[in-house]
């Protein structure tokens, strides 16, 4: 069976989403703000009785940030630990095929979730989280 995927809207970029990936969509999350932490994590947000990292996908899309304060919905994404991306809209499932035809690449849901390690290569100066 093909690949599924979601396409979202961030900062007026098209981006697909591996539906494997993806565990639930929040609507109007509250990102609670960390003082001292890297730039990419954009705070905290509650999901189902946990608390979980808020990144700002801007670091792997290379573009501007995402202001934190105007987010309607947010994709909680699961690798070795669940986290969640903001997203100003989220859009439809469609097939790996039409992401082809769309000339989208998959965000790199992996390289995100590293953003969440003490990664020397991803915090040079050696951020710990």
């Amino acid at each position: 069976m093909a690949e599924r995927y979601l396409l979202i809207e961030q900062g007026g970029q098209q981006i697909a989403l591996s539906v494997a990936d993806v565990v639930e969509v929040l609507n109007r999350p509250c990102i609670s703000h960390l003082p001292h932490t890297p730039q990419a994590l954009m705070g905290v947000a509650a999901w189902r009785g946990r608390t979980v990292p808020v990144i700002d996908p801007s670091a792997v899309l290379k573009q501007e940030g995402f202001p934190s304060e105007c987010t309607n919905r947010a994709v909680v994404l699961q690798r070795e630990a669940p986290f969640a991306i903001p997203v100003d809209r989220v859009g439809e499932m469609v097939s790996e095929r039409q992401i082809r035809s769309l000339a989208l690449a998959p965000l790199d849901v992996a390289r995100l979730s590293q953003l969440l390690t003490d990664d020397p290569v991803i915090h040079p100066e050696g951020d710990n989280w």
